[in-house]
């Protein structure tokens, strides 16, 4: 008699067991057998909204943490020498930045903790201050780094697609620019040329476009106010009036202004502020967690790990605004080791695992 394997699970029991499996529970899963892994890659994912946090401590260490599980294991193969500096992060897949030859010349790395997939872009010689993202899951052809950089008044947009060889490169005159969002085909960012204004970048037709002329609101901060929501809105954020709060702002085409969005409808999201900052619907896990703000950026005037409601007062310090706040238990328990060198807010896979083959 044949002895019985694992891989000889009919299908449909396979996806059953899984499909019962929190998200957590399937990844060990995927290692058993080569079904397996297809499996788990094919099932949908439609209980986890609250992200995952990947780690990268001092010692070289990469770890991949679940909020609902409260657990972290360590991520083989993946380390800071190889990986470098976390630059965005969507689709369950992460952008790094890392430098070589002294200094002057960067790669930047897509990595994927899910399937430990590394995607190498080629190398681009950078030797001032950049800001950079990606458009699309890797698993598309259409998915692309974008990188901005600036030398004295003109700035840089250089754009490469997965399979390219070089990068492209678009210039034009500029002061400064701002912090940068991408939805689909187009990067939204702030551009100073006397004022700030919100422009967009057409990464296939390499064009730049006007997406406002209307005036910002009053406390804005151009380098750290973009938040793509979950239905591919993009959101200002700025303090109040009165500034006791925060608010934030969508953008009416029609009138060519900004206007407030109402508390209600905030109070369905759940905001994120990291290297990408995001928002994700209050649904599922993240139900209770409707209206707040977490921030786990190191370079914020918000501590690591604070959480907050988004129309909390604020509190004066001098010249610094901080968020009344405290510890969430959901990712409390990451502070317990201060070895961590960064920390990555990984957006969980709503639909599946997004991969690259």
């Amino acid at each position: 008699m044949k002895k019985s394997d694992w891989a000889d699970l009919p299908m449909e029991i396979l996806r059953m067991i899984m499909e019962n499996l929190f998200w957590s529970e399937r990844l060990p899963s995927c290692l058993v057998c080569k079904t397996w892994h297809e499996c788990f890659l094919e099932i949908q994912n439609d209980e986890q909204f609250l992200p995952w946090v990947m780690t990268m401590e001092h010692g070289g260490i990469c770890n991949l943490s679940d909020p609902a599980k409260q657990a972290s294991q360590i991520v083989e193969g993946a380390t800071l020498e190889l990986l470098g500096y976390a630059r965005a992060s969507r689709y369950g897949w992460v952008l790094f930045s890392n430098y070589l030859d002294n200094g002057w010349v960067r790669q930047y790395i897509l990595y994927s903790p899910f399937t430990n997939e590394v995607i190498k872009f080629p190398k681009l010689i950078e030797d001032y201050v950049s800001v950079a993202t990606f458009s699309h899951s890797p698993g598309s052809p259409n998915c692309m780094v974008i990188v901005f950089s600036i030398q004295y008044t003109k700035i840089s947009i250089k754009t490469c697609q997965l399979g390219d060889k070089s990068w492209k490169i678009f210039e034009f005159e500029g002061d400064d620019f701002g912090q940068v969002a991408c939805v689909g085909d187009f990067v939204y960012f702030f551009y100073f040329v006397g004022y700030w204004k919100l422009v967009a970048f057409n990464i296939k037709q390499q064009e730049l476009l006007q997406v406002s002329s209307g005036i910002l609101p009053m406390n804005t901060d151009p380098f750290n106010s973009l938040v793509v929501a979950f239905n591919g809105d993009i959101l200002l954020r700025s303090l109040s009036s009165d500034e006791t709060r925060s608010q934030y702002w969508r953008l009416d085409l029609s009138e060519d202004k900004w206007v407030v969005v109402e508390d209600e409808i905030m109070k369905k999201h759940v905001i994120f502020d990291d290297c990408t900052s995001f928002t994700v619907p209050a649904v599922r896990d993240a139900r209770q967690y409707a209206g707040m703000v977490y921030s786990f950026n190191n370079g914020s005037y918000l501590s690591d790990f604070s959480c907050s409601p988004f129309d909390a007062g604020l509190t004066f310090r001098g010249t610094e605004v901080c968020h009344h706040r405290w510890f969430n238990g959901d990712y409390k328990w990451l502070k317990e080791d201060y070895k961590r060198h960064e920390i990555i807010l990984i957006q969980p896979p709503f639909q599946r695992i997004w991969r690259c083959k």
